[in-house]
C-alpha cells in the first residue's frame, strides 16, 4: 500500500475507486448517441459487436503496456512522466501535448452533454435568456449557466476533497453499470418472438469493412481508461494490483458498451418499418425517443426505465466530468513540477491536493458551453486521434523500457502496440484509406490548430531552456511539421471531396426539376449550371489549400524562431 508520496501526494483512491474511474471515463454521453449513429447505423449489429471486441482485444494489448509502465514508474504523470524519463524532455512534451488534447475533448464533449440531458428531461427549463445560433446549434444562457455551473461544482468538490470524489465516482460507477445490465437484459427477455435484430450489417459496404471501421475507431470506445495512471502516486493498495484492475476495467466496459448496442435497437416506434430507419431519424425527434436506449427502456420497463437510465445517465457524465479533471489536474501539475508547465500548478492547498491546478481546469472549460454542441463534436471527431497517439507513446516508451530491462514479453506487446497505432493513424488521417471518414474537415483543422499551439508552447520552453536539456528538440519540429502539413493536405482533400459531393446533388436535384423540352435552351442552361458548380469545387479547392498553405507557412516560421533561439542558446553555453 502506499503511503505519503514524497512529491505531496496522499494515497486517496481505492481498488473499486480505480476501477471506478477506469470505466467512468471510457464511457460517457457518446455511449448513447455515437454508439447510434457511428456504430449501428454505419456497421449493424454484428459489425458493432464484433468491432468491439476486436478492438477490445487491441486495447487488452495496449493495457499491458499500461499497467507495465504503471508498475514500472506509479508517477502523477502517467505517460508524460515515463515517456520524459525513457525518451527524455522532448518526448515527454509531445505525450503531454496530445495527453491533454484527448482528456480535455473528452472533459469538454461531457460539459456541452449537461444541456443535452436537460433538454431531453426538462423541456426548455434552461432555455432563457439571451440565445445565439453558432455552427446550426442553438446557445441559450440558461444552459450555459448549467453547464458552467456543473464544472465550477465539480472544481470545487475536486479542489477541497480526496476521499469524496473516490466514493461519488464509485456510487455513480455502479449506477450506470448496473442501469445498463438490467435494462438491457430486460429487453433482451422480453421482446417478442417475431421481433427481429435485422439488419445485421449495413448495406452500405461488406461486413468485413464494417468490422474494421469498427475496430479502428476502438480507441474512442475506451479513451479515458487509462488516466488511471495519473492517480498512482495516490493509490491506496500495492500498485501490482493494477493489472487486474485495469483487465477487469477494459471488460466491462466493452460489456456495456454491447448492452447499450442492443438495448437501442430492441423497440422501435410503430411508424417506423426498422429499428434502422429509427435510428436513422433520431436527429429529427425531441425527448426520450431522440436517444433509441430510452425508448427501448420505456417500452419493456415503462417508466420506471426510464428512470433507471435517466439515473445511469447522470452517473455516466458525473464520472466522465470528476475523473477526467482530476487527471488533467495531475497531469498538471507533473507538468509543472517538472518545469514543463507553470509551477504554480505543482503548489498545495492545505489538504494536499493540486487546487490551483484543478481550477485551471475549470476556468478554461468555462468558456467551452459558449461554442455550442456542434463545434465540440469537432472536436470529440480529435479523440480518436488524440487516443491513438496517446497509446502509440505508451507502446513506445513501453518497448524501450522494457528493451532495456531484459523484459522480452513487454518487448513484444510495445512493438505491437505501435505497430497498430501508427496503422490507427493512417487510417484515421487519411480518407479513401477505407469506406468511410473518420474525421470531418472542421475537425482536420482543430487538430492543425493544436500543432500550431505545441509548436508555439514548445518555442516558450526552449526560451526558459538554459541548460540545453532539449537535445531532441529536432524530433518535436518534425512531427508537428509533418502533422500540419499531412493534416493540411487532407482538410483540403476532404474539403473538396465535400464540395464535390453537394455539386452532384445539386446537379442530379436540377436535372430532376428541369425537363428537357427545348434542347438548344435546356442545352444552354445545362452547360451555365455545370460550369457553376465545377467553379465552386474548384474555388472551396483554392480557399483550402490557401489556408493550408498559410497553416504550413506559419509553423514554418515558429520552427525559425525555435532555431535561431537554439543557435542563441548553443553559443551562451559555449
Amino acid at each position: 500500500m502506499n503511503t505519503k508520496s514524497s512529491k505531496g501526494l496522499s494515497p486517496a483512491f481505492s481498488p473499486l475507486g480505480i476501477w471506478a474511474i477506469s470505466i467512468g471515463t471510457s464511457i460517457g454521453w457518446g455511449s448513447f448517441i455515437i454508439t447510434c449513429n457511428t456504430y449501428l447505423q454505419k456497421a449493424g449489429i454484428l459489425g458493432t459487436a464484433f468491432g468491439l471486441l476486436i478492438g477490445m482485444g487491441i486495447i487488452l494489448v495496449i493495457t499491458w503496456n499500461l499497467q507495465y509502465m504503471i508498475r514500472s514508474r506509479p508517477d502523477a504523470g502517467g505517460i508524460y512522466s515515463f515517456e520524459r524519463s525513457v525518451g527524455g524532455k522532448d518526448l515527454g512534451f509531445l505525450a503531454l501535448w496530445f495527453v491533454l488534447l484527448g482528456y480535455l475533448a473528452v472533459l469538454w464533449a461531457n460539459i456541452t452533454a449537461v444541456p443535452l440531458f436537460a433538454r431531453f428531461f426538462l423541456g426548455s427549463t434552461f432555455q432563457f435568456g439571451f440565445h445565439y445560433q453558432i455552427f446550426g446549434y442553438e446557445v441559450w444562457m440558461g444552459e450555459v449557466l448549467l453547464s458552467v455551473g456543473s464544472i465550477g461544482l465539480v472544481g470545487f468538490l475536486c479542489a477541497h476533497s480526496s476521499r469524496l470524489p473516490d466514493r461519488i465516482m464509485i456510487a455513480a460507477a455502479l449506477v450506470f453499470a448496473l442501469g445498463f445490465t438490467v435494462c438491457a437484459v430486460m429487453a433482451i427477455l422480453r421482446h417478442e418472438r417475431a421481433f427481429s435484430y435485422a439488419p445485421l450489417y449495413s448495406e452500405q459496404s461488406s461486413a468485413i469493412s464494417q468490422i474494421v471501421r469498427i475496430a479502428v475507431i476502438s480507441p474512442w470506445a475506451f479513451i479515458g481508461f487509462e488516466n488511471v495512471s495519473h492517480f498512482s502516486e495516490e493509490y491506496r493498495f500495492p500498485v501490482r494490483r493494477i493489472r487486474a484492475i485495469l483487465i477487469f476495467s477494459v471488460v466491462v466496459t466493452t460489456v456495456l458498451y454491447l448492452f447499450v448496442s442492443l438495448l437501442s435497437i430492441s423497440a422501435y416506434p410503430p411508424e417506423y418499418e426498422s429499428w434502422l430507419d429509427y435510428i436513422r431519424d433520431m436527429g429529427n425527434l425531441d425527448g426520450p425517443r431522440a436517444v433509441p436506449a430510452f425508448y427501448a427502456a420505456e417500452h419493456y420497463l415503462g417508466r420506471t426505465g426510464v428512470v433507471i437510465l435517466m439515473l445511469a445517465l447522470l452517473g455516466v457524465i458525473l464520472t466522465s466530468l470528476i475523473g477526467n479533471l482530476l487527471a488533467l489536474s495531475r497531469v498538471l501539475y507533473a507538468a509543472g513540477r517538472e518545469g514543463d508547465a507553470p509551477s504554480l500548478f505543482s503548489e498545495f492547498n492545505g489538504k494536499g491536493i493540486p487546487q490551483k491546478a484543478i481550477y485551471a481546469v475549470v476556468l478554461l472549460s468555462a468558456f467551452i458551453p459558449l461554442l455550442g454542441r456542434t463545434a465540440i463534436g469537432w472536436i470529440v471527431d480529435v479523440t480518436t486521434l488524440g487516443a491513438t497517439l496517446i497509446y502509440g507513446f505508451i507502446s513506445q516508451a513501453v518497448f524501450h523500457h522494457a528493451r532495456r530491462a531484459h523484459r522480452r514479453l513487454e518487448t513484444v506487446t510495445g512493438i505491437i502496440g505501435l505497430v497498430l497505432m501508427l496503422c490507427f493513424v493512417l487510417l484515421t488521417l487519411v480518407p479513401g484509406l477505407l469506406p468511410f471518414h473518420a474525421m470531418e474537415t472542421e475537425s482536420y483543422f482543430l487538430f492543425i490548430v493544436w500543432s500550431l499551439l505545441g509548436l508555439a508552447y514548445f518555442r516558450w520552453l526552449l526560451a526558459r531552456d538554459r541548460d540545453g536539456e532539449h537535445n531532441l528538440r529536432f524530433i518535436v519540429w518534425i512531427l508537428f511539421l509533418f502533422l500540419v502539413l499531412f493534416a493540411s493536405i487532407m482538410c483540403a482533400s476532404r474539403a473538396t471531396e465535400k464540395a464535390a459531393d453537394e455539386a452532384v446533388e445539386r446537379i442530379y436535384l436540377y436535372h430532376q426539376s428541369h425537363p428537357t423540352v427545348d434542347l438548344k435552351k435546356s442545352e444552354a442552361e445545362r452547360l451555365l449550371f455545370l460550369h457553376e458548380q465545377a467553379k465552386h469545387i474548384s474555388s472551396t479547392n483554392t480557399l483550402y489549400s490557401l489556408v493550408s498553405l498559410g497553416m504550413f507557412l506559419l509553423s514554418v516560421l515558429i520552427m525559425m524562431s525555435n532555431y535561431r533561439d537554439t543557435q542563441r542558446l548553443g553559443k551562451q553555453l559555449s
